[in-house]
């Protein structure tokens, strides 16, 4: 929620890899709606909505993917 609080102030990110800043993009995006739709809505629980829906699209790059079984196996 940091991180989407920061990009709500305006703060850019940057030090992230491709797919990471697209899926912050997105859950920002998702925030912003529901926090202009529902005024009375806290950041946090935007947030938590938004997380625990689902996702547009699968944001693990093919070699997260692996080192995730990787260490799931080990």
């Amino acid at each position: 929620m940091i991180m989407i609080s920061s990009m709500l102030k305006g703060n850019r990110i940057e030090s992230m890899n491709t797919k990471k800043r697209e899926m912050y993009h997105e859950i920002c995006r998702r925030v912003k709606h529901i926090l202009e739709k529902e005024p009375g809505i806290t950041l946090t629980e935007a947030t938590f909505r938004v997380v625990n829906s689902p996702a547009p699209e699968f944001y693990l790059t093919p070699k997260s993917a692996r080192a995730m079984i990787y260490r799931l196996r080990a």
